[in-house]
């Protein structure tokens, strides 16, 4: 039974007419099951939170959705199509930027570009227009051991939109920053998606984080990971950090809190 949370559309078929489909997805790693019998509906320009508890498989999720891991069972369908390995249209940030020490900010976020073979002038203004779009257009010529740990992954965001992907798939980006730098990025992330119109899938443990981002939240049980609940979130679009504290908000948070028990404080 797939998900359909959050008014996705269907076809006379009864198909969701969403840019990504998880179709019974599961993953065993010999005889652990990280990913059981997953079935979930993404619109295209959605914003998708994913939170749960550490070990629950959200990481091999996302790596299943950007086709570098198969599933043992199910299937991962974009735009109609089964996943079988890795596509262009799929722009991934890791929790750490991954930035190259040797190459200049400008030229890191080329990087997919180059690897792909795109052709430099095809994208070189746009990868400076994204490095603008980041709040970083003074800093093309320096190198990565000049930023601070928010202004890498910046660069990491903008390297991961550089080539127009579809779609962005965020593995806890923002986990190892700290707390006032983390709260910004998720401002600024915010800014983007609504300019950009990306569909994006995050990747989160902080379930404030989760509620704050995303226009639904899928909750996930631990290992082996499945969906609890899928939550609306009712909020508006772009949303200023000051919503946290108010009531709504907190309801949110302490409702999807239910579902982990002792482990409720994993923000």
């Amino acid at each position: 039974m797939i998900h359909y949370g959050g008014g996705l559309a269907l076809s006379e078929e009864g198909q969701t007419t969403g840019a990504i489909e998880l179709e019974e997805l599961t993953k065993h790693y010999g005889a652990m099951t990280a990913i059981d019998n997953l079935n979930l509906a993404v619109q295209p320009g959605e914003f998708i939170s994913i939170v749960g508890p550490s070990g629950c498989g959200k990481s091999t999720l996302l790596r299943m959705l950007a086709g570098l891991t198969e599933p043992t069972k199910g299937r991962v369908v974009i735009d109609g199509k089964t996943v079988n390995g890795p596509r262009r249209d799929i722009g991934i940030v890791f929790q750490t930027p991954l930035l190259f020490d040797w190459r200049t900010i400008l030229d890191n976020v080329l990087l997919p570009v180059d690897v792909q073979k795109l052709g430099r002038a095809n994208y070189t203004e746009s990868a400076k227009d994204l490095l603008k779009l980041v709040g970083l257009k003074d800093f093309e010529t320096h190198y990565p051991k000049q930023l601070s740990g928010g202004m890498q992954q910046r660069v990491g965001i903008a390297r991961a939109l550089v080539h127009d992907p579809s779609m962005l798939l965020m593995d806890e980006p923002f986990g190892a920053l700290d707390a006032m730098t983390r709260e910004k990025m998720n401002v600024e992330l915010k800014r983007i998606w609504a300019a950009q119109n990306k569909t994006i899938i995050f990747i989160t443990h902080s379930i404030p984080e989760a509620v704050f981002l995303g226009e639904r939240v899928v909750v996930m049980t631990p290992r082996p990971g499945r969906i609890a609940d899928i939550i609306p979130i009712d909020l508006p679009r772009i949303r200023p950090l000051e919503i946290m504290n108010t009531e709504k908000f907190g309801e949110y948070v302490k409702h999807i809190r239910t579902y982990f028990g002792a482990e409720g404080g994993i923000d």
